[in-house]
């Protein structure tokens, strides 16, 4: 079969589309006799007013003014609202895209596989406006589903939950185009590495205990507050504290004072975050879709700090109710959790589950594999079809 050209579609509203996009490229690319992999932040071929407008806003919204975005969250799930909103930036969507549909033609995937509904909904607006025949995947990248995720007339879907699944099945009708398989992150999560051989590469001793909080990839969330609570704690402990991208951060956490008995290694960007993850005794994180499918791909539990109202208190919600972490509300709820968790550490579970991108890849040959048969067949059928006609015309 012929090498095929697949295209993945992020978009920058929050990190995690984006992680999820990176993941399923990396794990794509272990494959390059049989796909052409490149992908692409949708980000990147806006007009500046469209990123204004839907990115910068929802920043502005989930950190400046979290109890607005979650009431505008729940109110627009809802089939109505949601097209009602939709059509409001039908045309700014419009004119501000075609710097993408330059990018789409030169590019010319045979298939396009997004993990946000805005790369999805505006490549099958290109693809239907201008013919393109485009066949589009889309993944899913929270615990919970929300209707702007219900991008109609793409070729098929992949949830995280087999409850997602049945509702995209049911009150969608999407019966046979919906795939549970978890949401994709990088492999490398899904490898083995010893824990002992990482300390010694961190330079952690074997019995020091380690706390871990991260602040997401753009460094969004306020750890430095996190620390600056966690040091007046009277418990021996490392604190590993990942800044992200944001310098600013990153030097507030630098500037902390801990007592003796508490260590503070502040973290940057870095690109072994599995590594710290897998060394950590206790982790510190949002509830974000990558954060808990890497935290569950590790099988360590989570304390998540409160969650933003919308998907992140459904991500917060699956992880509670199967058992793999604790909401900390606030101060008293960082202290009991810790302290037991230091004391009486909770063990590590099993979270049995193929690797996502390993499904999504499965689909991928199976979707072209009918696309071969279905051609093949069809020009099977047209064969027939002539040589019919010409016995009936008596043709030679």
């Amino acid at each position: 079969m012929q090498k095929k050209k697949i295209l993945i579609a992020s978009y920058s509203a929050g990190s995690g589309h984006v992680s999820a996009a990176k993941g399923l490229e990396t794990y794509l690319n272990k494959f390059p006799g049989k796909y052409i992999t490149e992908h692409v932040n949708l980000n990147d071929h806006l007009s500046l007013i469209m990123r204004i407008l839907h990115i910068n806003l929802y920043n502005f919204m989930v950190q400046k003014i979290p109890e607005f975005y979650g009431n505008m969250y729940e109110t627009l799930d809802n089939p109505k609202r949601t097209s009602r909103f939709m059509s409001i930036f039908w045309l700014i969507k419009r004119i501000s895209t075609s710097k993408f549909l330059k990018y789409l033609r030169s590019v010319n995937p045979d298939l396009v596989i997004c993990t946000h509904y805005l790369s999805a909904e505006i490549t099958r607006n290109i693809s239907r406006r201008f013919q393109f025949q485009l066949p589009i995947f889309l993944v899913i990248t929270d615990y919970g589903f929300h209707n702007f995720w219900g991008v109609e007339h793409l070729q098929h879907y992949f949830v995280p939950t087999s409850k997602m699944k049945d509702i995209l099945e049911e009150q969608y009708k999407l019966r046979g185009k919906v795939t549970t398989s978890g949401i994709p992150i990088n492999p490398v999560f899904h490898e083995e590495k010893e824990n002992e051989m990482l300390r010694n590469k961190h330079e952690i001793h074997r019995e020091e205990k380690v706390v871990l909080v991260l602040s997401g990839g753009e460094g969004h969330s306020r750890s430095d507050r996190i620390v600056e609570n966690l040091i007046k704690l009277e418990e021996k402990f490392t604190i590993i504290t990942i800044a992200g991208k944001n310098k600013k951060l990153l030097n507030k956490l630098k500037n902390l004072t801990p007592p003796p008995y508490i260590r503070i290694i502040p973290i940057g960007w870095t690109d072994v975050i599995d590594e710290y993850m897998r060394i950590a005794d206790i982790i510190i994180t949002k509830s974000g879709g990558l954060a808990t499918s890497e935290s569950l791909a590790l099988g360590k539990h989570i304390l998540i700090t409160p969650p933003v109202r919308g998907q992140e208190t459904i991500n917060a919600e699956f992880m509670l109710e199967h058992g793999y972490g604790h909401i900390v509300h606030n101060m008293h709820d960082f202290v009991f959790f810790i302290r037991k968790q230091l004391h009486s550490p909770e063990g590590r579970y099993k979270y049995a589950a193929t690797p996502g991108a390993e499904i999504i890849r499965e689909k991928i040959d199976e979707f072209f594999l009918k696309r071969v048969t279905d051609i093949t067949d069809e020009k099977v059928s047209n064969a027939v079809y002539g040589m019919a006609c010409k016995s009936h015309t008596g043709e030679r």
